[in-house]
């Protein structure tokens, strides 16, 4: 073989590469924009049924969820807190308020991921790739320490 078949055979090799990643890449946007309202509205759904268990075990109202509009998420505690949620469609990033420390603003951005050879959609919060039903129990739980210093 010549230097020329090593090169080519190396280029020809990288396109390929660059061909499926494109693909994938193009699949996991087709993905998101399909997904997006749905994943948003699970995970608003899964933080208002965390509040509602809270509630059950508890035998009182603590935390009540009173916000129709779709991207937004208002969770107000008995004490008068709120926990604000507010969704981004475009960027695909919810972000989690309160003014009550030590809580922290919390940005989690949908992102598409190979899992186990499965491409699935979850929330990225700039450290760990998380689940819907991860990102509620964290939230919940953070709100509900909140102004609790």
């Amino acid at each position: 073989m010549t230097w020329e078949d090593d090169e080519l055979n190396e280029y020809e090799k990288r396109r390929a590469r660059l061909a499926q990643e494109n693909t994938l890449s193009s699949q996991r946007l087709h993905l998101l924009e399909t997904r997006n309202t749905h994943e948003w509205l699970a995970l608003r759904t899964l933080i208002q049924k965390t509040c509602e268990g809270i509630n059950a075990k508890a035998g009182r109202e603590i935390l009540t969820s009173k916000d129709p509009v779709t991207n937004h998420l208002l969770i107000h505690r008995e004490d008068g807190e709120k926990l604000k949620a507010e969704y981004t469609p475009q960027t695909k990033i919810v972000e989690f308020s309160c003014d009550a420390p030590p809580f922290v603003k919390r940005d989690y951005e949908m992102l598409v991921r190979t899992v186990k050879g499965n491409e699935i959609v979850g929330w990225w919060n700039g450290r760990d790739f998380e689940n819907a039903e991860d990102v509620a129990k964290s939230v919940v739980s953070a709100f509900l320490h909140a102004g609790m210093v």
